[in-house]
Parts: structure tokens; sequence; C-alpha cells
């Protein structure tokens, strides 16, 4: 049987989903934390064997063929500043040839695959340039590349059957995605960008398949013209018909991460840091700096620790009574319940009747990203954490514009409807 000599790398999309980002930086240059994508792609098809590697770009992308090929300028740079960095980083295609090839229109993904594919002799691998497909375990903090498109050709190497690689995804994400049925290990269905209801699993194309030799074939037998971006899907059903079908391959212990839109891509960023030994410590730390825990507290609780200026609080409630809603939140300790910002619009949801108020609860003694300081106008000289509730604890308030307090997020603005807060 032919062993796997070629990968085919596509990297000529458009990215319109992830623009404006995609003005300056191509999707498939956009970092996973720190690694470019087409790093991740490149050196996770030198892994899994390849002689060849096939980089299907579009005009403009050119520099991404120097970046997949290695460049020793870049290590000569780098490595007496950055020497921990693996070689991967130098040289994703290590020992494999990188052939570049030029995609004129975006037609999609089979007409991208026909691009490179006279030059294939022999079954081959194609990998989305513009995902990543990581393995669960990253402890050490050692770079590796992904082992999935490996795990790909050990499949075609024991059924000798074209392979299409898969993941498990959420329902919220289902309707991007081509999700296929099954029965055991092949592949009887594909339904493109189905609905949540329409969708007969959660099991999805991950960008990753495996393609027999003569694949060149089933492309002109199910031709552009007559199928159009949809080309691909139409060969990868074609073999779902033949005898032997398409082995579907669940690549259950690796995370998709893809470039498909920002927010995705910021959420799937978030994800990766966690589960990386050497940044998931600093990671969690900076969500608890900045996650604003927002609560409505009964204004009862509340214990104030200044007083306030009477003319101040009326332009208050006349603008709480002329938009109908409260702008912004309370700033409150979460253990003593006292609060830190806000004296005026706790007082103006008393005015009104609220029973309720939103706010803010911060560990304020031990948050050291929360300050306090004195008003110039007050006469403090200093003032401290404990000061400041031990007064909210007390019968008694300090004056107005007493403490200030310096935070290193600014409270966010809101628009909460007065009529749910009473």
């Amino acid at each position: 049987m032919a062993p796997v000599r070629d990968a085919v790398i596509l990297a000529a999309g458009v990215g319109s989903r992830m623009a404006p980002a995609t003005l300056a930086t191509p999707k498939e240059a956009l970092p996973l934390l720190d690694v470019p994508l087409i790093i991740h792609v490149v050196a996770e098809a030198a892994a899994a064997g390849v002689d060849r590697i096939h980089l299907v770009l579009s005009k403009g992308k050119e520099h991404l063929f120097e970046v997949a090929k290695g460049t020793t300028d870049a290590k000569q740079r780098l490595l007496g500043k950055r020497a921990e960095l693996s070689d991967w980083m130098f040289e994703p295609a290590q020992k494999a040839e990188v052939i570049m090839h030029i995609q004129e229109h975006p037609l999609g993904v089979g007409d991208a695959i026909s691009q490179a594919i006279d030059s294939i002799d022999g079954p081959f691998l194609v990998l989305m340039a513009d995902n990543a497909l990581i393995g669960n375990d990253l402890g050490n903090n050692e770079w590796e590349p992904s082992s999935a498109s490996k795990h790909l050709v050990e499949k075609w190497m024991e059924n000798k059957r074209p392979v299409l690689g898969l993941v498990e995804v959420p329902e919220t994400i289902i309707h991007r995605y081509g999700v296929v049925e099954m029965d055991g290990e092949k592949v009887v269905r594909i339904i493109e960008k189905p609905t949540k209801e329409e969708a007969p699993s959660r099991l999805v194309a991950c960008g990753r398949y495996l393609f027999p030799g003569g694949a060149k074939d089933d492309f002109d037998s199910h031709p552009l013209d007559i199928h159009g971006e949809m080309q691909s899907v139409e060969v990868l059903r074609h073999y779902i018909s033949q005898k032997g079908g398409l082995i579907g391959l669940d690549l259950e212990k690796y995370a998709l991460y893809d470039s498909g839109d920002p927010m995705g891509w910021l959420l799937d960023q978030m994800h990766h840091a966690s589960q990386r030994g050497d940044t998931c410590d600093e990671l969690m730390r900076g969500i608890e700096r900045i996650r604003h825990r927002i609560v409505n507290i009964r204004v009862e609780a509340l214990r104030p620790h200044e007083k306030i200026k009477p003319a101040r609080l009326k332009k208050m409630v006349a603008k709480f009574t002329t938009t109908g809603v409260i702008h912004k939140p309370l700033l409150v300790d979460q253990a003593s319940l006292t609060i830190l910002d806000g004296h005026h619009r706790y007082n103006a949801a008393i005015e009104l009747g609220l029973k309720w108020v939103p706010s803010i609860l911060v560990d304020y003694v031990g948050d050291d990203t929360i300050n306090v300081d004195v008003w110039p106008e007050c006469d403090k000289v200093t003032i401290s954490k404990e000061e400041v509730v031990a007064m909210g604890l007390s019968e008694e308030l300090f004056p107005p514009k007493t403490s200030r307090h310096i935070l290193s997020q600014t409270l966010p603005s809101l628009k909460v409807n007065l009529e749910t807060l009473q």
C-alpha cells in the first residue's frame, strides 16, 4: 500500500468573517496565544511523516511560504534573546519540502485542493490552515506539534480507506460546520451547516482529511462548475457510497481552535491559555482581576461609609427618573457590604423606593488593584481600607468626598430598568 508522502495545506481563504483583523494579517497567521496558526498546521503535517507539503495560497499571502519552510534569519535574530523557543518555530516543515501553489480565485476547498493535486501521486493529507487541533495534555511546557494528522495516516494504513477527521462541538456552534452521522467508524451522512434540530450528532468535520491515491479522478468526476463550493463535500459523499465507505476518525483527545469569528477566536485563545502549564495561572489571575461580579443587592443590606451632597443627590434622582434606568453599578465590599463607590446612586435608589440596586462585589481588603486615597478638600491626610470598612459597619459617616477609590478597571456602564429593581 502506498505511504502518505504528501500533505496539502489550504491557506487561500479571504478571511471575511475575521475582518477587519484580516486586512492586516491573514487569519492563517493569527497567533493561538503566541504561536501562529500556520506554524501549528505545517508542523502537524511534518509530524505526520510526509515528505512534501503543498501550501495553497492566494495572492498577497506569499510570505506564509517563507514562514512554512523556515528562515534562518529569524532564528539567528531571536535565539540569542529567546533561547527557550523550540526549533519547530523556525523550521515547522523540518525536513519536508514545501511547495507553493496559488489559487487565483476563492472557489472553495475542492478548487484549492485541485491547485496541488497534479503534483501528487498517491494518498495525501489535507489540512485547513485556519484552525489548530491541540492535544488535551499540555502540562509539559516544551512545545510539540499536534499528532492529529498522524492519527489520520495511521487510520489510512489500517483501513486503506479515505479518512475524515472529526471533533465534537457544542450545539450552539454546530451550524458553522459539516455534521456527520456515524455507523460504527463509518460516516453514513454529511449535512452541511445544519440547525441544531437537523444535526444528527455533534461530530463535525474539523478540517483534516486523508484522500486516497487517484483522488484527482474523483474531483474530475464531480466538477466545480456543477457542484461549486460543495465539490469537496460531494467527493466525500461519493466515498460514503463506495464499498468500504468513508472512515470517520473521532479526534476526541484534541481541542479544535477555529479562527472563524472574532469572539469565538478570543474564547479559544482563553481556553488554550487555560490548558497550558506556563500560562494557566497567569490567565486565571487576570480573569479574577477584570471580571465584574454584578449582582442586585437589597438596599437595606448595604452599608454607606460617607455622607452625600444634597444638590448632587437631587440631580441623580432626576436623572434616574428621566431615563428610567440606573446607569452604573455600586462598588461594594463583599465581606462587609460597605459601599465603596456610588453613595449618591444608593441614596437615589432609597428616594425612589427601590428595593434592589445593581452592585459589583469585590474583595476590597485583599484586592491590590483597588486603592484608596483621600480627596484634596477633605480634612484627612490619609485613609486606609480598614478605616473605610470600620466606618461602614459603624453608625457614623465620613463627610462627603472623603475617600477616593482608584480602580484598575473603570466601572461598566449599565441600563438597568428601574421597574426591575422595585
